[in-house]
């Protein structure tokens, strides 16, 4: 079995004028990156690729997320193609990644999380309490048979979000 993290970036700071892809977390998102970090941690098995967003604001919940982990199992990507993705290029980053690894972690951005989430569950998803799917920082975990690399039959295990973390 294959273990697929799709996870959005945390919050970002929208208090300066910097073009959008440079924009950082803000301080909620940098709280609410760590506040996963353990959640990553017991969800990856080794070995485990992570390609991120070239964005500002996706390379910092990346690195927060993934700082203090064992880094010789885990190889870290930063990809311009996943900055502001619509659903079919990141179904094909998937499949194109899964060859070789336990783990295949995406953080990468909205409306193409919601996307490529809900085309994944093929079902009707539980929203937020604020009617959001993918909310900052929140992780989808999909696992999936090793043979299964076009994503045929993934199986949704859950959406955590750092609001509904107790």
């Amino acid at each position: 079995m294959k273990n697929i993290l799709l996870v959005r970036h945390a919050k970002s700071d929208w208090s300066n004028n910097l073009p959008d892809i440079k924009r950082p977390l803000s301080k909620r998102g940098r709280h609410n990156a760590s506040q996963m970090k353990p959640v990553v941690a017991d969800l990856i098995k080794p070995p485990v690729h992570v390609i991120s967003s070239s964005s500002t604001r996706t390379r910092e919940t990346t690195e927060l997320l993934f700082e203090d982990l064992e880094s010789s199992a885990i190889n870290i990507e930063y990809s311009d193609q996943l900055y502001l993705a619509d659903l079919s290029t990141i179904r094909e980053l998937i499949k194109h990644n899964l060859h070789g690894v336990n783990t295949l972690v995406i953080v990468a951005h909205n409306p193409g999380m919601d996307h490529i989430v809900e085309s994944l569950a093929g079902e009707y998803l539980p929203l937020s309490s604020t009617g959001k799917l993918m909310t900052t920082c929140a992780i989808a975990h999909f696992i999936i048979n090793d043979d299964d690399t076009g994503l045929e039959h993934p199986l949704l295990q859950n959406i955590i979000r750092p609001k509904e973390l107790s």
